[in-house]
C-alpha cells in the first residue's frame, strides 16, 4: 500500500468513512493491520477485516489518499497522463 495512505492516517476523509460505515477507530485498526500485513497483502487484509471485496477497499483508500493530498494527487495524475500520451 502506498506510504501516502499511512502518512495521512488521521486524514481519511469523513466521506470515505461514511461510505464504508466506519468509525475513525475502525479506520485506524484496519490501516494498522494492513500495514502489518506486508507488501502486496495490504488491500487484501483491509478487505478481509471489513468483509468487502479487495477492489472496493483499494478504490476507497486510494480515493481517500487523493482527497487528502490534492497537490500530490495532481502531480501523480499529470505523471500518468504524460506517460499515456
Amino acid at each position: 500500500m502506498p506510504e501516502i495512505l499511512f502518512r495521512r492516517f488521521q486524514d481519511i476523509s469523513r466521506r470515505r468513512r461514511q461510505e464504508l460505515s466506519l468509525s475513525l477507530e475502525k479506520v485506524h485498526e484496519v490501516l494498522d493491520a494492513a500495514r502489518r500485513a506486508g507488501k502486496h497483502n495490504e488491500f487484501y487484509e483491509a478487505a478481509r477485516m471489513l468483509n468487502l471485496d479487495t477492489a472496493i477497499v483499494a478504490h476507497q483508500l486510494i480515493k481517500a489518499a487523493f482527497e487528502s493530498v490534492p497537490a500530490e494527487s495532481q502531480r501523480l495524475s499529470k505523471y500518468v497522463q504524460d506517460f499515456l500520451e
